[in-house]
C-alpha cells in the first residue's frame, strides 16, 4: 500500500469518479452550422453527405438536427466500407 496516498473508500471512489464523468462527458452540438464548424466542413456536406448516410450520427429532435461529439467523431473515424 502506498502510504502517501488515503486508502480508497466510497467518499475517494467518488471523487475519482466525478473526475471521470467531466472528461467523458458528451457535448451536443445544434445545427448544422455548428456541425459544420466543429469538424470543419461545410454546412452542406453536413447536409447531403453526413445527413444522408446510413449510419449517420445526426438526429432530429422538434425538428432541430444535434449531434453528439463522441458519436459523430467516431463516425468520421470509420473507414470507407464498399457498398
Amino acid at each position: 500500500m502506498n502510504e502517501n496516498k488515503p486508502p480508497l473508500d466510497r467518499w475517494r471512489f467518488d471523487e475519482l469518479l466525478k473526475d471521470l464523468k467531466e472528461i467523458t462527458r458528451s457535448e451536443i452540438i445544434w445545427g448544422h452550422k455548428a456541425i459544420s464548424n466543429r469538424i470543419g466542413t461545410s454546412e452542406d456536406f453536413v447536409r447531403k453527405q453526413i445527413a444522408q448516410h446510413p449510419n449517420s450520427p445526426l438526429k432530429k429532435l422538434g425538428g432541430k438536427v444535434y449531434a453528439v461529439e463522441h458519436e459523430l467523431v467516431d463516425f468520421l473515424r470509420q473507414p470507407d466500407k464498399p457498398a
